[in-house]
């Protein structure tokens, strides 16, 4: 008998289709979203990959994204961290944990736990636990735990844990 099977025909999917078995776990399914052409394994336009059922990885050709992270979300970003770029706009980069979650802002660079949270401003590569936290300015950049936090300012370098804390210039 080949693969197990004795009376019943095993079909593959056409057009590179890779089966898969259905919720009640009775039979094959296929998707034009689940293919693999022998050099790349597609999963769809806005399709990612689920780990215990959660959906870990996002990938977006239509958005042209990729975010890593349980809640993450963007367009032309690169996001990694869970709840990372929730509510995001585009053409951001954001790692860490809550990082750049509810930012509005876009074309920022935002690295480490909750840096950049509820950033409104634009253009600011902001680096540091909690570092651009509320932040509103504009082409800034904090370095550093705390850095530029409740920042309304723009065009400024905040260097140091705290620097540059509730700056409205």
């Amino acid at each position: 008998s080949s693969l197990g099977i004795t009376t019943q025909i095993l079909t593959l999917g056409t057009d590179n289709q890779i089966p898969f078995m259905n919720a009640g776990g009775d039979d094959l399914e296929y998707s034009s979203d689940f293919t693999f052409d022998g050099t790349d394994l597609n999963l769809g336009s806005s399709n990612g990959l689920a780990f215990g059922g959660t959906r870990y990885l996002h990938a977006s050709a239509t958005a042209q994204s990729l975010y890593f992270g349980r809640e993450s979300n963007s367009t032309f970003s690169t996001i990694v961290g869970f709840s990372a770029g929730s509510n995001n706009t585009i053409n951001n980069q954001i790692f860490g944990y809550n990082a750049g979650s509810l930012n509005t802002g876009n074309f920022n660079i935002l690295i480490g736990d909750q840096a950049g949270f509820g950033n409104s401003g634009a253009s600011n590569i902001i680096v540091g636990g909690l570092a651009g936290y509320s932040n509103s300015g504009a082409s800034n950049i904090f370095l550093g735990g705390n850095a530029g936090q409740n920042n309304d300012g723009d065009q400024n370098t905040f260097l140091g844990s705290a620097a540059g804390l509730d700056n409205d210039g």
